[in-house]
C-alpha cells in the first residue's frame, strides 16, 4: 500500500551506545543513527541507510511505499530516527556521576563520561539512552578497583501472607519481580560487582492487621549467587527472617546526669523519645517516673511527663529534675515507664530502671570532666569544636572503663550527631583531653546546647556538663550569600559597552527580603569607584537565586583594568561577595556585518530537524566580533555543537541554523538569526498532502536602512514553496517592480510595456526582467522586487508582494541628510519626451534605453 512518509512519534529503532574504559573513567558515545556500533564512522553493514551517517529509515529502498517487511512497528507509517532526547544514570546506580556534553534534543550523536564519586569505592549501575520517540537502550557500568565478581544474582523469596509489598519503595529497582498467591520472588542482577560495591537493595513492606508483640516471618529465603575471580560459581543461602511488631511506635531511652550524688543535690534525668512510625503521632502515652529503693518500695508517687505530637522520625527530649535533699545515703533506682494509659496501670509499653547512689563523699575512684567550646556565636554551616577533659582526682587508684559522649541539642530538642569516644585508663591525678568536631549543616537561627556525658563501663552517666552557643541568622551576618559577577568581553575597546552579568544565591539559613545589592566598577590602579549600579534583589527563599545584567559604556584610557565587584548591605555593614576583572583595549573600528540570505527549505518531511545552508559572516573587519542569537531553534558556528545560547562571531565564521519542521502538510515555520544589528530569516515548508495544493510558504523581505535617496534598490530573493507538485498561484507587486526566475530562466510577466521606454538618469534605470505585471508562480520559483527610494532624507517607503491571498511588505528607508550626497538628476517621463520631440519637429525616432 502507498503510505505518506510522515515520521511517527514512535520509530522502531533503538538508540545505540559504545563504552570504552580509559583509566578510572568510562567514556561513551550515544547515537540514534545508522552508526549502530557508535564508532563514529560507517561500517560495511551500516550503509543500507545511506552513504553518510544519518537517521535510519524504514523505507529501505527509498521509494516512498511501505513494501513488505518495511513497516517494522506496524503503525502504517514509514518512520525514521528522530535523534536523542536524554542520557542519564539508571535508578540504583551507586557511586557514579555522569557528565554529558552539551547537546540539543534531536542530535544524532552525543559523547559522555562516567566517573566514580568516591574513588576509594567501586561504582556500579547502568546508563540509559533515550531517543525522541521514547526508545530506551541501557548498558551496565562497572568501575571497580578490588577483586571483581561477575554475574551476581540476589534472589529473595518474600512471604505474602498478611504482608503487602510496596512496589514503589525499591531503592534499587529489581531486575525481575514475580507475584504468586503465597509469595513474592524478587531478583537483582549485576554483571559486575566487587568487595567495595555499595549496593542498597532495601524496600518496604506493610503488615496487614499486625498485633502488638507479634513475630511474623517476612523473608523466607535469600540466595546470593555469583562467579568468583576464577570463574567458579559461588552460592550462599540465608534462611527465614522474622520481624517483631512493636507494641508502640515510640522508642525510649533514659539516663541520669550522674551515677553518684552528694547529699542535697538534684538529679537530672534525660528521656529521649523517637517516633519510629511512618505517620504522625498525636500524643503518645505519658512517660511516668518513680523513685524506689533497692527493695522496689516506691518512695513517692509517679511523676507524669506529657508527650506531645510527633511527626514520623521526630526525636523529643524530656529533662525533668528530681530533688534528692530528703534522701538518705544509699542506693536507689529510678523507674522510667512508657505507659499505655495512666501512670501506675498495667500494660506499660516499656520500662527502664536507672540505678544511682546518694553519698556523703566521693567514691573510691573519683573522676571529673570538663567542657569548653571554641566560640559563642557561629554561622549556620560553621565547624563547632568541643574540648572535653576527664580528670582522675585521686592520688591512688586507676580510673578505667570510662567513655565520653558529646551531642548537640537543637532549639527544637532534636539531637544532632552524638559522638562517643573511649577514655583511656588514667593513672592517679592524670588527665585526658579530646576535641569533638561537629559540622553544622545550614542550621536554623537559635540557641543550641552542647551536652557532654561521662559514662562508666555500664553506660551509666557519671557526670553531665553543658555549654550553649548561638547560630546567627543570615540577615545579620550575610553568611550563605554567594555572588557570581562576570564581564563580557574581558578585553573591551575603550568607549565600547561591557555587559556585566551575574547572580546572587541564598544558601543561608533563612529567607531574605529586599537585599540592597550593588554592582561596583572600580579602577584597579587607583582603587577608586568609577560607577555603581543599585540592583535590589527580590525576596529570596533559602536556596533561591536571582540573576541580573547591566550594560556600562566604558570610560577611561587604553590599558586600564577594572574590577566588577558585587556587594550586599547586611545590617550596618556592606559585604563584598565576589569580583571579576576586565581591561580597556584600543578602540576597534567595526563595520556592520555583511550577510547573504538563507535559502528556505521546501517540501520538507513532517516533524524532522532540518538545517540551513551555511551563512558566511563578513565585512566587520579586523578582530571585530558581533553577538549572535536565534529567535527559535539553534545554531552552529564552524561545524561546532548546536546551541540556542547567545555567543559571538567574527569575519569568516560559517553559521548554520536548524529547526524542527511542523507536523502538518503545507505548513511553514521560521526562525530569525540576528548577528549584530543584521537579521536573516530561515523558513521551512513541509510537503503538501499528495493530490492537494497547499499554501505558499512564509517569506520575508529584509528591510534596507540608510539607502541613498532617489535610487533604485533590489530586495533579497525569496523562493516559493509549499504549494505542492503541479500547483501554482498568481504573484504581483504593489508600487514597484517584480522579477521571477524559474530554473535559471526569466518567467514572462503579463504586463503592458511601452514601446517608448526611456531611461534618462542612472537612478531610473530598470534592470532587465523587472516589470509591473503579474505572473503565475510555482514551487522553486525565485522572486526579486525593485523599488525607488524616497527623494527625502530619513524617509521610509514600501512596496508589497501579493502572493495569492497573502501580502508581504518590503520597507526601505533613506539615510540622514548629507550635503555631500549627490542629488538625483531630474528625469522626464515618457509623455514629456514625446511632446518635446513633436515641438522640435522630430518624428519617427526611438531613444534606446541604456543598459543597467
Amino acid at each position: 500500500m502507498a503510505v505518506k512518509i510522515v515520521n511517527d512519534t514512535s520509530d522502531p529503532f533503538l538508540p545505540n551506545v559504545r563504552l570504552v574504559q580509559v583509566a578510572s573513567e568510562m567514556r561513551g558515545l550515544a547515537t540514534d543513527s545508522n552508526d549502530i556500533n557508535a564508532n563514529g564512522m560507517l561500517d560495511q553493514n551500516e550503509v543500507m541507510w545511506g552513504n553518510t551517517v544519518g537517521p535510519r529509515n524504514e523505507d529501505a529502498n527509498m521509494n516512498g511505499v511501505a513494501d513488505a517487511g518495511e513497516d517494522l512497528n506496524g503503525n502504517g507509517k514509514l518512520d525514521r530516527d528522530l535523534g536523542l532526547k536524554s542520557i542519564e544514570l539508571g535508578l540504583g546506580s551507586s557511586n557514579l556521576e555522569l557528565e554529558v556534553s552539551p547537546f540539543s534534543i534531536g542530535d544524532i550523536a552525543v559523547p559522555f563520561v562516567i566517573r566514580r564519586v568516591d574513588s576509594s569505592k567501586d561504582g556500579l549501575g547502568t546508563v540509559l539512552i533515550t531517543d525522541v520517540s521514547g526508545n530506551v537502550t541501557s548498558a551496565p557500568i562497572g568501575l571497580v578497583s578490588s577483586t571483581i565478581i561477575r554475574n551476581v544474582h540476589v534472589k529473595e523469596t518474600l512471604a505474602r501472607g498478611n504482608i503487602e509489598l510496596d512496589r514503589r519503595s525499591f531503592t534499587t529497582p529489581p531486575t525481575e519481580l514475580h507475584e504468586y498467591p503465597d509469595r513474592y520472588e524478587i531478583e537483582w542482577f549485576y554483571p559486575v560487582a566487587s568487595a567495595l560495591s555499595d549496593l542498597d537493595l532495601s524496600y518496604e513492606v506493610t503488615f496487614i492487621n499486625p498485633a502488638p508483640g507479634e513475630t511474623r516471618v517476612v523473608g523466607r529465603q535469600l540466595v546470593l549467587e555469583y562467579e568468583d575471580a576464577g570463574g567458579s560459581p559461588v552460592s550462599y543461602v540465608i534462611g527465614p527472617q522474622s520481624v517483631e511488631v512493636l507494641r508502640t511506635a515510640l522508642e525510649m531511652t533514659a539516663v541520669l546526669d550522674k551515677a553518684r550524688y552528694m547529699v542535697g543535690e538534684s538529679a537530672s534525668l534525660l528521656v529521649t523519645l523517637k517516633n519510629l512510625g511512618l505517620v504522625k503521632l498525636h500524643g503518645g502515652g505519658p512517660v511516668c517516673v518513680q523513685l524506689r529503693d533497692k527493695e522496689g518500695v516506691p518512695l513517692g508517687g509517679w511523676k507524669s511527663l506529657t508527650v506531645g505530637a510527633m511527626n514520623a522520625g521526630d526525636v523529643m527530649s524530656l529533662t525533668p529534675l528530681f530533688d534528692l535533699s530528703s534522701y538518705m545515703i544509699g542506693s536507689y533506682d529510678m523507674h522510667v515507664v512508657l505507659a499505655a494509659g495512666v501512670c501506675g496501670a498495667d500494660g506499660a509499653y516499656k520500662t527502664i530502671v536507672v540505678p544511682f547512689e546518694v553519698a556523703d563523699k566521693p567514691g573510691t575512684v573519683s573522676v571529673s570532666s570538663g567542657l569548653k567550646l571554641d566560640g559563642v556565636f557561629y554561622q549556620s554551616s560553621d565547624r563547632v569544636l568541643a574540648d572535653t577533659t576527664v580528670h582522675n582526682q585521686l592520688t591512688r587508684g586507676m580510673a578505667d572503663g570510662y567513655s565520653m559522649r558529646v551531642q548537640i541539642v537543637r532549639p527544637d530538642s532534636t539531637i544532632m550527631s552524638p559522638q562517643t569516644k573511649p577514655v583511656p585508663n588514667l593513672v592517679p591525678l592524670n588527665q585526658w583531653a579530646e576535641t569533638y568536631r561537629f559540622r553544622l549543616k545550614n542550621e536554623v537561627p537559635g540557641v543550641y546546647t552542647v551536652v557532654s556525658q561521662l559514662l562508666d563501663r555500664n553506660s551509666n552517666v557519671v557526670e553531665t556538663r553543658s555549654s550553649k552557643f548561638s547560630v546567627l541568622p543570615s540577615s545579620q551576618t550575610g553568611f550563605g550569600l554567594t555572588g557570581v559577577p562576570d564581564a563580557a568581553p574581558v578585553s573591551v575597546p575603550a568607549g565600547a559597552p561591557v555587559l556585566l552579568t551575574g547572580a546572587i544565591h541564598n544558601r543561608g539559613n533563612e529567607s531574605l527580603a529586599g537585599l540592597p545589592l550593588t554592582l561596583h566598577v572600580i579602577n584597579s590602579s587607583t582603587d577608586e569607584e568609577v560607577v555603581h549600579f543599585d540592583l535590589n534583589a527580590p525576596a529570596l527563599a533559602v536556596g533561591a537565586k536571582h540573576e541580573f545584567e547591566q550594560n556600562w559604556p566604558t570610560t577611561g584610557r587604553v590599558g586600564d583594568v577594572y574590577l566588577a565587584v558585587l556587594s550586599v548591605a547586611v545590617g550596618t555593614e556592606r559585604l563584598a561577595l565576589a569580583s571579576s576583572s576586565f581591561a580597556l583595549a584600543a578602540a576597534k573600528v567595526c563595520n556592520t556585518p555583511q550577510l547573504g540570505s538563507i535559502k528556505p527549505v521546501l517540501n520538507a518531511p513532517l516533524q524532522t530537524v532540518v538545517s540551513s545552508e551555511a551563512l558566511v559572516v563578513s565585512g566587520m573587519g579586523g578582530e571585530c566580533e558581533a553577538p549572535i542569537r536565534v529567535s527559535e531553534g539553534s545554531y552552529s558556528i564552524n561545524n561546532g555543537p548546536f546551541t540556542a545560547a547567545t555567543s559571538t562571531v567574527k569575519d569568516g565564521d560559517r553559521v548554520v541554523v536548524r529547526m524542527q519542521t511542523p507536523g502538518d502538510p503545507s505548513a511553514s515555520a521560521s526562525l530569525t538569526v540576528t548577528i549584530g544589528s543584521v537579521s536573516r530569516a530561515f523558513s521551512v515548508t513541509t510537503q503538501a498532502q499528495p493530490g492537494t495544493c497547499g499554501r505558499a510558504n512564509t517569506i520575508r523581505f529584509e528591510p534596507l536602512r540608510k539607502q541613498p535617496r532617489g535610487r533604485n534598490v533590489l530586495s533579497n530573493s525569496v523562493v516559493v514553496g509549499g504549494l505542492g507538485a503541479g500547483c501554482s498561484v498568481i504573484a504581483s507587486v504593489q508600487g514597484g517592480y517584480i522579477k521571477v526566475v524559474r530554473a535559471g530562466r526569466l518567467v514572462a510577466l503579463a504586463a503592458k510595456v511601452s514601446a517608448r521606454t526611456v531611461n534618462i538618469a542612472a537612478s531610473d534605470r530598470i534592470p532587465p526582467g523587472f516589470s509591473k505585471g503579474s505572473v503565475t508562480v510555482q514551487d522553486g520559483d525565485e522572486i526579486t522586487l525593485l523599488q525607488k527610494t524616497s527623494a527625502l532624507a530619513s524617509a521610509e517607503s514600501s512596496i508589497a508582494l501579493v502572493l495569492a491571498d497573502s501580502i508581504v511588505p518590503w520597507v526601505v528607508s533613506t539615510a540622514e541628510s548629507d550635503t555631500n550626497e549627490p542629488q538625483p538628476v531630474p528625469t522626464l517621463n515618457e509623455l514629456a519626451l514625446i511632446l518635446l520631440a513633436l515641438l522640435l519637429g522630430v518624428s519617427g525616432f526611438a531613444l534606446r534605453p541604456m543598459r543597467y
